[in-house]
């Protein structure tokens, strides 16, 4: 439990540098890196599974009381994204 507890204080501190250290690798790749091996294209049928597990990460630092309000007012949060 303990180990738990560290990985999400870590995912925490760190998980947005994380996040725009990558998008600013993905963003300067082909200028920046050439050869034979693209993990962009490598990886193009696994993007859709990649950013349902960083939203599933980045959903699990909501505190409790911000996921209790999305569930009480459910049809605000539905017809906010139907809009949107």
């Amino acid at each position: 439990m303990i180990v738990i507890f560290r990985l999400q204080v870590i995912l925490e501190r760190y998980l947005l540098l994380w996040l725009v250290l990558l998008c600013g690798v993905a963003y300067g790749w082909p200028a920046g890196f050439t050869g034979d091996f693209d993990p962009f294209l490598a990886t193009q049928g696994w993007l859709g599974y990649m950013i349902a597990v960083t939203m599933l990460a980045i959903g699990s630092l909501l505190p409790r009381d911000e996921v209790a309000q999305v569930v009480r007012r459910w049809p605000a949060v539905l017809a906010g994204t139907a809009i949107q």
